[in-house]
């Protein structure tokens, strides 16, 4: 059984400024799910900035465009420190490349980039996202309601919480999914890719809820970071029987909270509903004419 501990340390990216989802090794591998485009602004045959989406037809035949599968945001990938008007700049023109034939829903990482499409005609649409900010260990817990906290310490009676392989985290996904009868919205061998990678990276963790008894599986998360914030991924639980409660899922989330308070180095952004704060995501979206 692979254990994780208790102080949860990672690697600082290279690309100091960049969120997780719009860097390279990520949008690498995220770009080899369905039908990708990407549009590039160059300057005398020097490229400037480019955005990546997927595209995809809904049930009319009609094209849509969406993040990269298994990326939360997306954004505009341009070289750092070019100054705030020469961004400007190579966005509108970015913006002005994208197809008009084509639906676009696209959650934009940064605030700039969001208000320029606004000006170029997209739409805004709110989002709700949770925020936990670092704060010192005893404080997060505290902050937890009475319900969890009993939630917590009876599963950590029943549960133990452990590490697992990429490939094994994205096989309990699969199974979980088939069990509901559902169907993941992405291709899983680039989510098993994404993380693979992003443990070579120093990026990517995955927590597991495992039974005392049995040594199955009861519970998984997968978090990726950077140098800003700390991302609740990827989720998957048992299929619950009649009289069981969510305890696993809470009982690694509380392990994924702990060892992220106990490492200062990171902010933390989550879409647990159990958080201290929220936030608007910036979402924009614009219709094909």
């Amino acid at each position: 059984m692979l254990f994780v501990p208790r102080d949860v340390t990672g690697t600082l990216s290279q690309e100091t400024n960049v969120p997780v989802y719009l860097q390279d090794w990520l949008t690498a591998i995220a770009a080899r799910g369905g039908n990708t485009r990407k549009t590039v602004v160059t300057e005398n045959g020097e490229p400037l900035g480019s955005l990546t989406i997927s595209l995809d037809r809904n049930a009319l035949g009609m094209k849509q465009a969406y993040n990269l599968p298994w990326a939360r945001t997306c954004g505009l990938s341009i070289p750092e420190g070019i100054n705030e008007e020469r961004r400007a700049d190579i966005t509108r023109r970015l913006i002005g490349q994208l197809p008009n034939n084509v639906s676009f829903f696209l959650t934009l990482a940064d605030e700039f980039d969001f208000r320029l499409f606004l000006e170029e005609g997209f739409k805004p649409v709110s989002e709700a996202n949770y925020v936990i900010p670092p704060v010192p260990l005893p404080a997060l817990h505290a902050s937890l309601s009475k319900m969890t906290k009993r939630h917590i310490k009876q599963a950590q009676r029943d549960l133990v919480v452990s590490t697992t392989t990429p490939d094994s985290f994205i096989e309990i996904y699969a199974t979980d999914l088939a069990r509901r009868r559902r169907k993941p919205y992405a291709p899983l061998d680039i989510a098993r890719d994404i993380l693979s990678e992003g443990q070579r990276q120093g990026q990517a963790r995955i927590f597991t809820a495992k039974r005392r008894d049995t040594g199955e599986i009861d519970a998984a998360i997968a978090c990726l970071w950077d140098n800003a914030r700390y991302y609740y991924w990827m989720t998957t639980r048992r299929l619950q029987t009649s009289g069981q409660t969510l305890r696993p899922v809470r009982m690694a989330r509380s392990d994924y909270m702990t060892g992220w308070a106990r490492n200062a180095a990171f902010a933390t952004q989550s879409n647990a509903k159990r958080s201290s704060s929220r936030s608007s995501a910036t979402f924009a979206s614009r219709s094909s004419s």
